[in-house]
């Protein structure tokens, strides 16, 4: 899923012997390792507009992806594609639907947060992370449907500060998962982002 904002990229790259490195995947870039603001600065300057996908950045192991929209696009369906493949080869094999998914679904900080203490897999204090936007929403709803039962315990995480409320209004943000999935480009649109908002944000 890539950011909803345009950034440009300039034809050079930065020096990469700073700590960091600039790679290429067809006409999109992205950069592993820790790049200063100033350098990160001179790599989104440019004419070619990009757009970053956070998606991308994670299968990468990036601090940033960025590429054409078109490239963008087939990437993450690729990787959506392929992930699925595996997770239901993994159900195939014998293997829990938890575990399948934590291995092969799409797993954000807060999704994988909460299938593993809704499974009652071990988990500490630092892994505590609740959804802080669509994204991480989506996954997690994502989540929830590919694993049988742990919507029924989603009551068990009210007792984490972070969780509390956002268990209260979970059917009400739910839906927009599925009126995502109606559009044509798979994404809330700007009236229906701000309509979600004004229910996660309240």
């Amino acid at each position: 899923m890539s950011v909803g904002f345009n950034i440009e990229v300039a034809q050079g790259e930065p020096d990469d012997s700073e700590g960091y490195t600039v790679k290429r995947k067809g006409s999109c870039v992205y950069v592993q390792g820790s790049m200063p603001l100033e350098d990160l600065g001179v790599l989104l300057r440019g004419k070619k507009k990009h757009v970053m996908s956070p998606y991308l950045a994670e299968k990468f192991q990036a601090v940033i992806f960025c590429g054409p929209p078109d490239e963008i696009d087939a990437l993450v369906a690729q990787f959506k594609s392929e992930d699925k493949k595996n997770f239901e080869a993994s159900i195939l094999a014998g293997e829990s639907p938890a575990k399948a998914w934590l291995k092969s679904g799409d797993v954000g900080r807060s999704s994988s947060f909460m299938c593993k203490f809704l499974c009652g897999f071990e988990t500490t204090d630092a892994e505590v992370y609740a959804p802080a936007d669509y994204d991480d929403f989506q996954r997690c709803e994502g989540m929830l449907r590919c694993v049988p039962g742990l919507r029924e315990k989603l009551g068990a995480l009210s007792v984490i500060p972070s969780f509390a409320r956002l268990v209260t209004i979970w059917d009400q943000l739910a839906p927009f998962v599925d009126l995502a999935a109606t559009n044509k480009d798979g994404f809330l649109t700007k009236e229906q982002y701000a309509q979600f908002n004004a229910i996660f944000r309240h």
